[in-house]
């Protein structure tokens, strides 16, 4: 019988498992909620929250680039109002971020599976579950808060994941930094556990599953760096 304890850790462990259990617990997702987009939202909380206003406009002044004089002061006045809720509106961002793309990545699977088993609901339950690798996201970020000297970090730190931080280290002006921040390492992780949960619900071969699990990500980064480069 599945159980709520064994899903939590089938879902890194064995996750083909936790989708074949998912079938007759469909309703878990708002666990997968929790666990994938609303730790990660309030740890996202914690981090700019340490912040002092002064330091987040200073950063976002700097990420402007070469700009002059006239220019960062016009935008330095304009950050001053909004610095103070710069924690809650990253939070609630990434939140209803989250959830448009779950929307629009649900009806992707619905289409791409080809079966009337499961209702477009049951497909959202499925993304949110294939999103619980940022779990790990949420937990790696608030051990480096915890270990961070100061709370004025810089505002990339949530991306310490990022193909940048690991691997790159491209300068702020690059043209592919940020893209390279954007390329999270747990974002494959989570194609990974749709892909095992395409071969479970739509009976896909492995690599059909693959290709259809990464397709909508691949695409997306793949133009976005093309333009970058062109």
């Amino acid at each position: 019988m599945a159980t709520l304890s064994n899903a939590l850790v089938n879902v890194f462990v064995a996750p083909k498992s936790l989708f074949d259990d998912l079938k007759e617990a469909k309703g878990w997702g708002w666990i997968a909620l929790f666990f994938s987009t609303i730790l990660y939202a309030l740890v996202t909380y914690w981090l700019y929250s340490g912040m002092s206003s002064e330091w987040i406009v200073e950063q976002q002044i700097a990420q402007m680039g070469d700009v002059s004089p006239a220019e960062a002061d016009q935008a330095r006045s304009f950050m001053q109002d909004s610095a103070p809720y710069t924690a809650p509106i990253a939070a609630v961002s990434i939140v209803l971020a989250t959830l448009l793309m779950n929307a629009l990545y649900s009806g992707y699977l619905k289409l791409v599976s080809r079966t009337d088993e499961f209702s477009y609901g049951d497909w959202y339950s499925f993304s949110l579950w294939a999103m619980m690798p940022m779990f790990f996201n949420a937990l790696g970020l608030a051990l480096l808060i915890l270990l961070a000297d100061s709370p004025d970090v810089p505002l990339n730190f949530a991306n310490y994941a990022s193909l940048n931080q690991l691997l790159l280290n491209l300068p702020i002006d690059h043209a592919l930094y940020n893209w390279a921040e954007a390329f999270n390492l747990f974002s494959l992780w989570g194609i990974v556990v749709a892909a095992a949960g395409l071969q479970s619900w739509a009976k896909m071969k492995p690599i059909t599953a693959y290709v259809l699990a990464g397709l909508p990500f691949m695409t997306i980064m793949g133009t976005w760096l093309l333009i970058a480069l062109f």
